[in-house]
């Protein structure tokens, strides 16, 4: 009997993905498509006056479908199984969350994000605010600027040269 996503798998999921995107750019969910983390640089918003650290932004490319095999061999490794063993399982269980996703046009991975499908079966992910997965920008926050009230005056500097002694 198929009883659609259990949670224990997508937390698992969820936490195997977060994991392998921390040190790669790219993991492929077979049979969908693949999860690219793409580095953004600093950006300006509201008005300009707040600049933005660099960010990694999480997308989901239906169009990556060739498969790096890092999710079953990560799999395989923490349930001591072997790669074939790991490959069926993970196969199965994306069915089973390409099925929801096609169902319900949405699937919540915990900790993580959201996919969600179009009304065409295209799907896209938006990670949760609150994941942190580029360890390069720790520590790094908003820097808001305040803008001169006033035209600043360039001040002219007076004095003669001095000769420096050694």
């Amino acid at each position: 009997t198929d009883k659609g996503i259990n949670d224990m798998d997508i937390n698992l999921l969820s936490k195997l993905l977060k994991e392998l995107l921390l040190q790669n750019d790219r993991v492929s969910l077979p049979g969908i498509g693949s999860f690219i983390s793409e580095v953004a640089p600093s950006v300006f918003s509201d008005r300009a006056l707040v600049i933005h650290p660099p960010y990694r932004r999480i997308l989901f490319r239906t169009s990556e479908i060739w498969n790096d095999e890092l999710l079953e061999r990560y799999y395989a490794s923490i349930n001591s199984i072997s790669l074939e063993e790991s490959k069926s399982q993970i196969v199965e269980f994306v069915s089973k969350v390409k099925d929801e996703l096609i169902l319900k046009k949405v699937v919540k991975f915990p900790e993580f994000g959201t996919m969600k499908s179009t009304e065409q079966n295209d799907f896209f992910f938006v990670l949760e605010k609150s994941v942190f997965i580029y360890p390069d920008s720790y520590g790094l926050e908003p820097i808001h600027i305040k803008p001169l009230l006033n035209r600043g005056l360039v001040e002219k500097l007076t004095g003669k040269p001095q000769k420096i002694k050694n």
